[in-house]
């Protein structure tokens, strides 16, 4: 079974994160393993790792911020046929990997994916299954593996706890935009699905992604709205630029275009209630009016709302883009102060 090289991106005030994820990883007895830590961000280099060390543990320091950037250094540093990303306080499930490799290598796939399930202090809150059977997405219909990725009905948007071939990421040269504060993961997504020859997908759930629930209400950022145009620019310039979309039958294109408009709508949906709306964004209500009836009017979004499928999204940020069509404003302001107060 061929070697798989493990990305772990790691900040210093998260290194006790290390005692789970590494323990997951060393249950791992039919693989051959390469474990590389990317300690990043300020304070790295008085990190003691001592007790982490091993023959097949690798610790690369660097002063450089953000999980793309870690991401990116350890992928360089990899000497695995295939990579597997894993956030660092996240666990893989027993014999994950090996079920993904035998599976991708029996297929010879550029991707393999298994399914998750999402924790809270040990309990689980979702028990995740994006299709009831296995899938393969092969060249010629890789393009409709955009669906699952932009789609929040799948949720396959994620890089962690899945494969991908070291020779294929590196023949596409893909990487992580290191430029993008959000979506970064969506974006690298949508290029391995404009490139990949062979995607599988496989109904088991290989991954546990340990998540805190107060962390779902996010801080309010001035920056996310400028965030979230560049994450849509992005992705738009990969679908429209790409070989692979221009050169596919009318049919495929459009169904592609659906999804990029969908998930438009989600970036949008998510605008109006994580950024216009947020309770510490104390902007007078005329402005914020304004600055929604403004977004609603920009070129991307606005294309969005007239072309979108609303069924394409769940049903949260299905309200959301509702109202927004029909410009109720104080409808939208209404809903997020509920979504907020449940997170609370």
């Amino acid at each position: 079974m061929k070697k798989v090289s493990v990305i772990v991106p790691i900040t210093a005030d998260r290194i006790s994160d290390l005692d789970i994820s590494l323990r997951s990883l060393m249950d791992e007895q039919k693989c051959s393993l390469e474990i590389i830590i990317v300690l990043n961000g300020p304070g790295v280099f008085g990190v003691d790792v001592t007790r982490w060390e091993s023959n097949n543990v690798k610790f690369i320091r660097t002063a450089k911020s953000g999980p793309s950037v870690a991401r990116n250094i350890g992928t360089s540093n990899a000497s695995g046929s295939w990579i597997c990303y894993l956030d660092s306080d996240d666990v893989m499930r027993s014999d994950g990997l090996q079920k993904l490799v035998s599976a991708g290598e029996l297929s010879n796939a550029d991707v393999v994916i298994g399914d998750f399930i999402k924790t809270n202090s040990d309990k689980v809150i979702e028990d995740h299954h994006a299709f009831e059977h296995s899938v393969q997405w092969t060249e010629g219909s890789s393009l409709l593996f955009l669906g699952p990725v932009l789609l929040p009905t799948y949720q396959l948007g994620y890089i962690w706890g899945r494969l991908f071939s070291t020779k294929f990421l590196n023949d596409n040269q893909i990487s992580f935009d290191e430029a993008l504060k959000y979506g970064e993961d969506y974006e690298f997504m949508v290029r391995v699905s404009l490139a990949a020859s062979r995607i599988n997908y496989i109904p088991s759930q290989l991954y546990e992604h340990r998540v805190n629930l107060k962390s779902l209400t996010k801080r309010y950022d001035s920056e996310y709205i400028d965030q979230n145009r560049a994450v849509l620019s992005k992705i738009h310039s990969d679908i429209y630029s790409s070989k692979e979309f221009i050169k596919s039958e009318k049919n495929v294109r459009d169904e592609v275009l659906s999804f990029y408009f969908a998930f438009v709508l989600l970036i949008l949906s998510s605008i109006i209630v994580d950024n216009l709306f947020h309770p510490e964004n104390h902007a007078p209500l005329t402005l914020k009016r304004k600055k929604y009836l403004y977004l609603l009017s920009e070129e991307s979004f606005n294309e969005a709302l007239l072309n979108g499928d609303v069924r394409l999204l769940d049903w949260k940020h299905g309200i959301i883009i509702r109202a927004a069509r029909k410009r109720l404003f104080l409808l939208d302001g209404l809903f997020a102060w509920f979504r907020h107060f449940l997170l609370k």
